[in-house]
Order: structure tokens, then sequence, then C-alpha cells
């Protein structure tokens, strides 16, 4: 199996990426931006696995590829991942508009010139129910919400181009909550209490008690897990929380 990962540098791409080349001894294709190589190839060389680098641009057509090398990628691959997450609003590394949107596009073309496909997989969060004040179901996404941020309402535009294929691809979306913690030293929680500027930066609008929190190791174990062993039915959207 070859797990193509868009996403790297950030902490859930590379967590993910050594959990499935080193734990599960799966190869790992990491697309790198140039301005990133030298540290892929630091990342590369502790990591106990077979994990080879692709330089290329998540936004660009063909990931900056040229046509034969995209379609040589694509009979390669079975599963890919697209794990950009950015920081949630006012946070130096929140997206900028419509960058989610083109990364998913071209996953989407990768996923179309893929013959061995077994599961493309989003990571998206729960923000994508915008600035809503009542109880939020899945229906309601499309009902024209508000949104303080525009990384927000570029993740859902990115979920809506992953949800016309559905019938085609076979697609996941893992919806979590704000990634904290590095799993040592103060709880997950406190960091993000500690982090906050405010309380309005806390995600507890729309959730009826529950702060939609997980710690980036179980986010990165479950991802990984969800990758080589997708779940029972394509299509679904997955809801992992720790609080």
């Amino acid at each position: 199996m070859s797990v193509f990962i868009v996403g790297f540098p950030g902490a859930v791409a590379s967590r993910v990426a050594e959990r499935i080349a080193g734990d599960h001894g799966e190869k790992v294709i990491l697309l790198v931006a140039p301005n990133h190589l030298r540290l892929a190839k630091r990342f590369v060389k502790k990591v106990d696995g077979n994990i080879v680098i692709v330089e290329g641009t998540e936004q660009q057509i063909d990931f900056g590829l040229s046509g034969e090398d995209f379609h040589a990628l694509g009979e390669e691959v079975s599963v890919i991942l697209h794990l950009r997450l950015p920081g949630p609003p006012g946070h130096p590394k929140a997206a900028k508009m419509h960058e989610v949107r083109m990364a998913v596009r071209e996953v989407i073309e990768l996923g179309l010139v893929s013959p061995k496909l077994e599961n493309i997989l989003m990571l998206s969060n729960v923000d994508v129910a915008g600035n809503s004040h009542q109880g939020f179901v899945e229906q309601d996404l499309e009902q024209g919400q508000s949104f303080s941020d525009p990384a927000q309402a570029d993740r859902l535009a990115g979920e809506r181009v992953l949800r016309r294929f559905m019938g085609r691809l076979p697609i996941t979306v893992v919806r979590c909550g704000w990634i904290v913690g590095e799993g040592e030293g103060l709880c997950p929680l406190g960091m993000l209490l500690l982090a906050a500027k405010d309380s309005n930066s806390l995600p507890v609008k729309n959730t009826a008690g529950l702060l939609h929190i997980i710690d980036l190791e179980t986010i990165s174990e479950l991802t990984a897990r969800f990758a080589l062993v997708p779940p029972r039915r394509e299509g679904e959207t997955l809801h992992p929380v720790s609080y």
C-alpha cells in the first residue's frame, strides 16, 4: 500500500506519516513544498520506515508535477490523505482564502487517475458550522451560515468539493475539534484556555455542553487507522473528540 499525504510539515501530517510508515510498515509519499525540503529530509531520516518525498505545491495544478509524474503518482497510490488543518481564527497558521478548496480539487484529480484507490480522507473541523448559535446537524451545512474567519468558509468549501464526488470515489471526512497538546505536561483543555485570548476563541457554541477538543496524539492515531482501515461505509463523516 502507498499512502500519499498532503499537509507536511503540519503536526498531524507528520505524526500520521510516522505512524503509517514506522508503526504499520506501509509506504508513505509525502508532498513537500520547495521551502520545506530540508525539514522534510531531516524528518525522513529520523523515521524508521519507507517515506518518499515528492516536491510540489498543494494549490498548483497537479501539485506542480509534470503530467507524466502526476499520472505515475496516481498509478501508485491507494490512499490519499488531505491533512492540512490550519489553526483557529487569528492563529498565525490560519489559512488564506481558497487554499483548502484548491488543494482538495487536486486531491480529487489524483483520485480520479488512481486505479488502486481505496480511500480519500480529508481532515476538517467542526467550525464548518460557522457562527450558528443553535443545535447543528449535518443537513444544516447548506443553510448559508456566516463565518468569523475565511479559513472556516474555505474548509466548508473544500468539503463540498469532496461531497460532489462521494458517489464516484471512496471518500471519508474526519471533522475534528481544536487539536491541542503534545500528550505530556499541561492537559489539552488547560493549554487551550491559556492560549485563548478571550472566551470567543473557545469553540463552545453549537455544542450542547460538549467542547470539541482532541489532543494531537489521539487524532493522529485515529487518522492513521482510518486511512489504513477505512470505515465500513464510504462517504461517512466522523467526529472524534476527546472532551
